[in-house]
């Protein structure tokens, strides 16, 4: 069935889709299409006017135009229910987990955007909220992965660590890993496996 993914390199919400693309085999069942959200292409505009990436476009002509939601629809094709989507199993844990883990990723992108306007017009307010809720949400997490090694789902999993690898790429300056060593020690060994190191974004825009 041939798929198209509509992705950037460098975005975190569609290296979370790319990974777990290849942690289930289907890298090869899917073509990725490199664009630029912010020239607003029209290849992109068709299928989605939000603009914004990823999108997935199905064999079957269906368009998913959110990470989540293409997450969701990989994890519920799965023969095996248990790796499936957190919420469609009821699984409400796991979900938050998911949520809280993309709220940092949410957060981490706002400090990158807010930081590309011109100093002039440029809210350090803005900036220090999105740095505050990321310094909230990472003590839970540290908590969950020192207790357990490792979330609820693998979907939170691959969330959590483009979330952390991102902080990495483009707000080292947070220099989270210093009050966090479980978590440091977690994403150490998370970015060896296969789909993190084929998904590791070159330096650029976004």
């Amino acid at each position: 069935m041939d798929q198209t993914l509509y992705c950037n390199l460098t975005s975190p919400y569609a290296r979370r889709v790319r990974v777990l693309l290849r942690e289930l085999g289907l890298e090869h069942d899917v073509q990725e299409e490199v664009v630029d959200p912010f020239a607003s292409p029209r290849n992109l505009l068709d299928r989605n006017p939000l603009s914004k990436i990823p999108v997935l476009v199905t064999g079957a002509g269906l368009t998913l135009p959110d990470s989540g939601l293409i997450m969701a629809f990989l994890l519920d094709g799965t023969e095996d229910s248990d790796q499936g989507w957190p919420a469609s199993r009821g699984d409400w844990s796991a979900a938050t987990e998911v949520t809280l883990a993309e709220g940092v990723i949410d957060a981490a992108v706002a400090i990158v955007m807010e930081n590309r306007r011109p100093e002039s017009i440029r809210f350090p307010e803005q900036i220090d909220r999105q740095v505050a809720t990321i310094r909230r949400v990472l003590p839970r997490f540290e908590h969950r992965i020192g207790a357990q090694g490792g979330t609820a789902s693998i979907a939170a999993d691959i969330t959590l660590g483009v979330a952390l690898a991102y902080l990495d790429f483009r707000t080292p300056w947070l220099n989270w890993r210093d009050d966090h060593p479980c978590l440091d020690r977690w994403l150490s060994e998370w970015v060896t496996r296969p789909a993190m190191q084929a998904t590791k974004p070159p330096d650029g825009p976004y």
